[in-house]
């Protein structure tokens, strides 16, 4: 029951793409499938150190119409968008105080 609240309190993810060398668009298409689907579960994604190939293939397989996705330089950077988004937004007020960020 414990585990279900926390997983009830992720808003946001951030996925490392800096270990993914080259992606093809197969691959593409399931990566882009998975991202929909945290996207339909309401969360917000992040994108972080992904290389140009991989973006580009990404965007020939429309991403930015398939699913929402902010892809950011560094964790660090996507990391600092979450803090904002969550003192900017009053919902999530009470995650930011539970939160060690």
């Amino acid at each position: 029951n414990d585990m279900c609240r926390s997983f009830r309190s992720i808003t946001h993810i951030i996925i490392d793409c800096s270990s993914i060398n080259q992606i093809d668009y197969s691959g593409g298409k399931i990566f882009l499938q998975a991202l929909k689907e945290l996207n339909d579960r309401q969360y917000k994604v992040y994108l972080c150190q992904l290389k140009y190939y991989n973006y580009d293939v990404l965007q020939k397989l429309q991403m930015d119409e398939e699913c929402s996705v902010t892809v950011t330089a560094t964790i660090h950077d996507a990391v600092h968008d979450i803090q904002d988004d969550l003192r900017e937004n009053p919902n999530n007020k009470l995650l930011l105080a539970n939160t060690e960020l």
